[in-house]
């Protein structure tokens, strides 16, 4: 399950927004994000915000909505109907336990700065935690963003308390202004394909993953479709004569169960080879290089491995490509661990 954010009243064409939702209806996107305390907001921001929501409505999309205090009773006025609301600052502890009693609507509490001191005191004055749900900030301004061990550490936390954890990733196609630099929960996302940081931030324990950026594009919200926690799908860009490679990289690969220090080797790959494998390609293989044992190894002719540090060139060795985007994947694939590929239209 995932999702989306949409900003009313920030120059984006309604027409497009709602567009978007059906969009991502249509790939299996569930949740809407959406803020209505953005500074930058204009005064469409009231009329949009109920076009959206009615379109989500319809579309059996849950729509979160973020407030600050101040923009509270401007939330309420506006009438949407919603999943969550989430709290953002001005709230006191009291107002937050009372929030949560209703049944209008969940709450969300902000996942990066609540500390157990803090919750333990809402919990004491009668929140109720099976009506709240936490979310990660997301952060515009370049080098700000946490580190995967944080949310990772914090994630833990909320799920000994039975609480559903969300977090943001960037569009590198689409990004929200005024700064245009993404809107990551985890820095080291910023600049790497979606496809990528989901999987990074679900391995780190977050239930629901949201794009932060309006509007994604559509081979972005494509590559998110059908990923699993249970097999890491690797971006590669192919070498521009290795078009052909697909049918040597398809379906799921198992690292093995003696994993070597210098690759990732495939379990199955030498016993799925269908033809002979002849040299090509065989250039220096730079770190995240996935290559091909040709007929020049013998036995090991059709072994497919993804390079974890730089080696040198060898004949017997063909190189189909780079998987360096996928780099924060590839170096948590321990023994036995399952991967697969997912080929990039731009060739290197």
């Amino acid at each position: 399950m995932h999702g989306i954010s949409i900003f009313p009243g920030m120059g984006y064409p309604l027409e497009d927004s709602l567009k978007y939702l059906e969009e991502a209806s249509k790939r299996g996107f569930t949740r809407v994000f959406t803020s209505l305390h953005i500074p930058e907001a204009d005064s469409a921001l009231e009329y949009e915000a109920e076009a959206i929501a009615e379109k989500a409505a319809s579309l059996g999309m849950e729509l979160t909505a973020d407030v600050s205090k101040g923009y509270m009773k401007k939330a309420e006025s506006i009438g949407l109907k919603l999943h969550a609301l989430r709290l953002d600052f001005g709230f006191s502890p009291e107002e937050i336990a009372e929030l949560s009693n209703r049944d209008s609507f969940r709450i969300q509490l902000n996942a990066s700065v609540l500390d157990e001191r803090s919750l333990d005191r809402l919990l004491s004055i009668g929140l109720d935690p099976g009506n709240v749900e936490v979310c990660h900030n997301y952060y515009p301004r370049r080098d700000t963003g946490i580190s995967w061990e944080f949310l990772n550490k914090r994630n833990d936390f909320f799920h000994t308390l039975g609480m559903k954890t969300m977090a943001f990733i960037p569009s590198l196609s689409g990004r929200r202004g005024p700064l245009f630099e993404g809107l990551p929960t985890v820095e080291a996302h910023r600049d790497i394909p979606p496809l990528v940081s989901a999987q990074h931030l679900m391995k780190g324990g977050t239930d629901l993953v949201l794009f932060g950026d309006a509007i994604a594009s559509l081979e972005e919200l494509d590559s998110l479709s059908g990923i699993r926690p249970d097999v890491a799908r690797v971006p590669i860009r192919l070498l521009a004569d290795e078009a052909d490679a697909s049918a040597l990289l398809s379906g799921v690969h198992h690292n093995r169960l003696d994993p070597a220090d210098y690759v990732i080797r495939s379990e199955e790959s030498r016993l799925n080879k269908k033809s002979k494998v002849s040299p090509s390609n065989c250039i220096k293989r730079a770190a995240y290089s996935v290559t091909i044992d040709n007929n020049g190894y013998g036995r090991y002719e059709g072994e497919l491995q993804i390079v974890k540090k730089d080696l040198p060139a060898d004949p017997r060795v063909n190189v189909l490509g780079s998987s360096l985007y996928g780099r924060l994947l590839i170096d948590m694939l321990g023994p036995g661990d399952a991967f697969e590929f997912h080929i990039l239209k731009d060739r290197m």
